[in-house]
């Protein structure tokens, strides 16, 4: 008989919001991709206003995360614009082509939602002041702060106490692998 083969991701993701008082209060838990990107939509759809979304990270890791989110707010922003490392210089807007998410050069002004994405470049790639200053450029009196992040990160980094997040989405992913150690018979 022969072991399993292939590999299993396990995820398990949780949705968290800092209410004004500064206190933290689970929203939503689900499992697997597909839970982070509804818990996603579910942020977006509960936001008052919607008609714009920037996304805010780091080159090449956060870039596949970005696509799936720009998928699952498609028909609710109508301008979506990725921002790689608070660098405005180089924001694109984005929108869906035929096969992929696409992107052209923008100039961006004031959006309704501001999603900051965080993982493992983080730490190393990121100063917290250039996160805010972005912020500060974005955001209108009405804005809403979404952070989006895996394995803790803004908590371990001390960014919920400062950045002024609405909404947080955080997920852990685990990763089994097995090799296929039979020939073929």
């Amino acid at each position: 008989m022969k072991p399993p083969l292939g590999k299993t991701i396990k995820m398990k993701h949780i949705i968290y919001c800092k209410k004004g008082s500064g206190n933290i209060e689970d929203i939503q838990k689900a499992p697997g991709i597909k839970g982070m990107l509804n818990s996603f939509a579910n942020i977006v759809m509960s936001c008052e206003s919607r008609s714009s979304i920037a996304f805010i990270g780091i080159p090449y890791t956060c870039t596949p995360l970005v696509d799936f989110f720009v998928y699952v707010v498609r028909d609710m922003c109508e301008k979506k614009y990725y921002i790689p490392e608070s660098d405005f210089k180089t924001a694109y807007e984005l929108y869906l082509g035929k096969h992929r998410v696409e992107a052209r050069p923008a100039n961006i002004e004031k959006v309704d939602i501001v999603v900051i994405l965080g993982g493992l470049a983080m730490p190393e790639k990121w100063e917290i002041e250039e996160v805010k200053g972005a912020i500060e450029i974005l955001s209108h009196e009405g804005t809403t702060i979404v952070g989006a992040c895996f394995m803790d990160i803004f908590k371990k980094a001390g960014w919920v106490k400062t950045i002024p997040f609405d909404y947080v989405e955080n997920s852990y992913l685990s990763t089994d692998a097995y090799k296929n150690n039979f020939k073929d018979e």
